[in-house]
């Protein structure tokens, strides 16, 4: 690469200042080696090999930056910043107007579904498209999924487990079952574990049989029968 600058020492002189410049103010490590790669060369006289190890590049690599230099001039310095959307189907601005209509919905009070932003999305870029690539664009527009929650943060579980010991004791109260579901009052059949007899049907026959030992223990005390034994 003898050929890489051409002129004068002047012309050098003036080319070194101008890099030492451009190297005050490279935004990144990367590029500020590539600068260095020219004036190394044009004021030292190094080979390639040991700019290469210099640098920690390969060989092939500052050849490639020395040819390019000598073609297009400074401009190989500027460095495209690596990351960013390079296979975007739609730009940001138009992904906000794909999903203003159902922002609108959803500001309504509405619902809304990934799979009906993705048809639509579809539509628009007349290709399918991965799940995850809408959900990405919902994220990246700070959207993000509502759930219900599975209790109140504040949901005190005592209070719940004692509230439903309460009402099982008001349910079996007047059905002649004791508390617990053990066994019925007045020596009757067996509860199944709410009413007796199976529920409700259970539940009106040991109404009944209450009824008929409280009316004969009535009449029994007014003298007019015989208790039948009941206890």
């Amino acid at each position: 690469m003898k050929s890489l600058i051409v002129g004068d020492k002047q012309t050098v002189e003036r080319l070194v200042e101008r890099l030492v410049e451009r190297l005050k103010q490279a935004g990144s490590h990367r590029e500020y080696q590539r600068i260095q790669c020219v004036p190394i060369r044009a004021t030292l006289g190094s080979s390639a090999g040991e700019i290469a190890q210099l640098l920690g590049w390969s060989t092939a690599t500052v050849h490639v930056l020395h040819s390019r230099w000598a073609k297009v001039g400074d401009v190989i310095f500027d460095l495209r910043p690596r990351g960013g959307r390079r296979h975007q189907h739609l730009s940001v601005e138009q992904e906000r107007e794909r999903l203003a209509p159902f922002a609108e919905r959803a500001h309504a009070g509405g619902m809304l579904t990934v799979t009906e932003i993705q048809q639509a999305y579809q539509r628009q870029v007349g290709q399918e498209v991965a799940p995850s690539t809408i959900n990405r664009l919902l994220e990246r527009h700070g959207w993000r999924k509502l759930t219900p929650r599975p209790r109140h943060p504040k949901a005190d579980l005592t209070a719940q487990a004692a509230f439903k010991k309460m009402r099982c004791t008001r349910a079996l109260r007047g059905t002649g079952v004791h508390r617990g579901c053990e066994k019925p009052a007045h020596g009757g059949p067996a509860c199944d574990g709410v009413t007796g007899l199976g529920g409700a049907v259970g539940s009106r026959r040991l109404l009944r049989r209450q009824a008929v030992c409280a009316q004969s223990r009535k009449l029994a005390l007014q003298g007019e029968i015989q208790s039948p034994g009941f206890h």
